[in-house]
């Protein structure tokens, strides 16, 4: 089945998304506008450091951002490649339910195609029993995902921040969005073909696929891969958060 295949993949993400966390210039890096200093200039959240920097593109304050940083000889931090996080990134870190590679492998290996149907249930379940307005809406999110077709899960992964994965299921094929805090959005589909299963990967940056690559030995259960680089992606479903009451009607 090809929702098995995803726990190999969930885990090759994660360990490239760990990687990442060790500081690579190369890589994108997480960053929050703190403020807007004059037309160009403005100061910017990097994990606990802050630091000024010049933007001609506008940025929005309290929006976080992947970007890829370089300095020039005189010091100057440059932020090139600027693309905005999702919001739902910081949404799903007050998730209720949060599965590790370990746990979405075993979940997905008892119920294989049956977990939308149990996740709907559940999802159903929770709401009604819901001990806050973060776990309601963050189950409304994933049944509104689900009557839409899409099953998002949120991963932690070993104290990292938390990712989501999203699955969409299509005849002969499985389409995911992996929203990664280190890497960016990886987009990606599973097909059959002549029995065989093949994967083909998007990201939004260069350096995430080169990552990627790097590690593809140790995926298995695909007969070949492919990677493309693509700047705008999205997450298979987003919900607006006024339209959260319609989600049960």
């Amino acid at each position: 089945m090809m929702i098995t295949r995803i726990s190999a993949l969930q885990k090759l993400l994660s360990q490239a998304d760990s990687k990442a966390l060790r500081f690579n210039a190369r890589l994108p890096i997480s960053l929050k506008v703190l403020q807007k200093l004059d037309a160009t200039t403005y100061l910017l959240q990097v994990g606990t450091k802050t630091l000024k920097t010049t933007s001609y593109k506008p940025l929005h304050i309290g929006q976080k951002y992947w970007a890829q940083m370089s300095s020039t000889k005189d010091n100057n931090i440059v932020l090139g490649n600027l693309l905005e996080q999702p919001k739902i990134l910081d949404s799903i870190t007050r998730s209720p339910l949060k599965f590790s590679p370990q746990t979405l492998e075993e979940v997905l290996t008892e119920l294989g195609n049956n977990l939308p149907k149990e996740m709907a249930q559940f999802s159903a379940e929770q709401m009604a029993q819901a001990k806050d307005r973060a776990e309601f809406e963050y189950f409304g999110f994933v049944l509104a995902g689900l009557k839409s077709g899409v099953l998002s899960l949120c991963i932690a992964d070993k104290g990292a921040r938390d990712g989501l994965l999203q699955l969409k299921g299509e005849r002969d094929a499985l389409t995911f969005s992996a929203i990664m805090p280190n890497l960016g959005i990886i987009e990606g589909k599973i097909t059959l073909r002549e029995g065989l299963a093949h994967l083909a990967l998007k990201a939004n940056f260069a350096s995430t696929l080169a990552l990627l690559q790097s590690q593809v030995g140790e995926l298995e259960g695909f007969g070949s891969v492919s990677f493309e680089e693509a700047a705008h992606l999205a997450p298979l479903f987003v919900l607006e958060g006024e339209h959260l009451l319609n989600v049960v009607g």
